[in-house]
């Protein structure tokens, strides 16, 4: 495992999915083995040096193990139970199921500890508290020799946090940091995401040339395969704006659907955003209002989108409200972001039907 942790945190980021990926059912069999027989310390030794493909590939098989860790830990060891319960709640903040991390973190959480106080301002996508807390999370993992969590935590946490609360220059500088040394020692998919979120920075600024550079350069970037992507929408935008409407529902129903059948509403804000100002100019306003009421609500990225990213379009809902019906400015009960991707899938099916199989 120590040769794939190597390549996973390089520039040979997909020789090292690749190797995983074979290696897989052996690694399974193993971690069995271990947590059968107690010995939690191979477990441990097992996943930890994988952790990372939970939050970037879906491999969602890891959080569970991370649950069968954690059950095996005594509750003295209070710093792996909070190392475990950051691997938990990668799965549970894709899938939005907060039951599950409130109860693992009653069972096994110290609410003193940097990550524990880190993992509930992540799970909530809390801005203000994730700047508070990710420095000290990155801090305490690379103080403990976990460099590639501390990374996942730069990027998820702390960048997270300053953009959520729009701290965008402070970002910025922060997130161009850690795109040179992305670029310099790998891995490409934290490369990706560095650029990635530079180009929303630059979208919400109000600066398109500058976030469609940023896109195109991190679309470039050959990330390996089930590596989760963050730009679809943005290559919906760009299809729309060329006035390629067709083209540009395809991708997004076809990202919408992704995100349905891999249980990944964490990304529905992203979707939500191409969505609104497509239906807009389209003169769909109904199904605008619907989902705008969502993202509104959607935490503190969706609370800063609809300020910025979709202000024109809000305005435009806004003044023609008589001729949008109540359930669709104001769905009772309010959708969550399972229900705007349905709702996004049915409609942009019905404008783009999916292919005859």
């Amino acid at each position: 495992m120590t040769d794939i942790h190597r390549l996973l945190v390089g520039p040979a980021e997909a020789e090292g999915v690749a190797r995983l990926a074979e290696l897989w059912p052996n690694l399974r069999a193993a971690f069995d083995w271990a947590c059968t027989t107690g010995d939690r310390e191979l477990a441990g030794a097992l996943v930890r040096p994988i952790v990372g493909e939970v939050n970037l590939r879906q491999q969602t098989e890891i959080s569970d193990w991370a649950e069968r860790i954690l059950a095996l830990t005594p509750s003295t060891d209070k710093d792996d139970l909070a190392f475990w319960l950051v691997c938990v709640t990668y799965r549970c903040k894709q899938s939005g199921d907060h039951d599950r991390y409130e109860g693992l973190v009653h069972r096994y959480g110290d609410s003193h500890h940097p990550l524990v106080r880190y993992t509930r301002a992540y799970l909530y996508d809390d801005g203000d508290k994730l700047t508070k807390c990710a420095p000290d999370a990155v801090a305490w993992l690379r103080g403990h020799g976990q460099d590639y969590p501390a990374e996942l935590a730069e990027t998820g946490g702390v960048a997270a946090g300053l953009m959520n609360t729009g701290q965008l220059g402070e970002l910025d500088d922060y997130v161009s940091d850690l795109a040179s040394r992305h670029r310099a020692q790998g891995p490409p998919t934290l490369l990706y995401v560095a650029l990635s979120m530079l180009g929303y920075s630059a979208l919400l600024q109000g600066k398109p040339d500058l976030a469609d550079r940023f896109f195109d350069e991190a679309i470039s970037i050959d990330v390996p395969d089930r590596t989760v992507s963050v730009n679809k929408p943005i290559e919906a935008r760009a299809a729309f704006r060329r006035g390629n409407r067709s083209t540009a529902f395809r991708i997004l129903r076809a990202y919408v659907h992704e995100l349905l059948e891999t249980d990944y509403p964490n990304l529905a804000a992203n979707a939500a955003v191409e969505f609104i100002n497509m239906m807009v100019i389209i003169d769909r306003l109904p199904a605008a209002a619907r989902v705008l009421d969502y993202l509104a609500t959607a935490g503190d990225f969706g609370a800063l989108a609809t300020r910025t990213l979709v202000a024109e379009a809000a305005a435009q809902v806004a003044a023609n409200a008589d001729r949008i019906p109540d359930q669709d400015r104001s769905p009772e009960p309010r959708l969550d972001a399972r229900d705007a991707l349905r709702y996004m899938r049915d409609v942009l099916d019905a404008l783009e039907p999916p292919p005859a199989e």
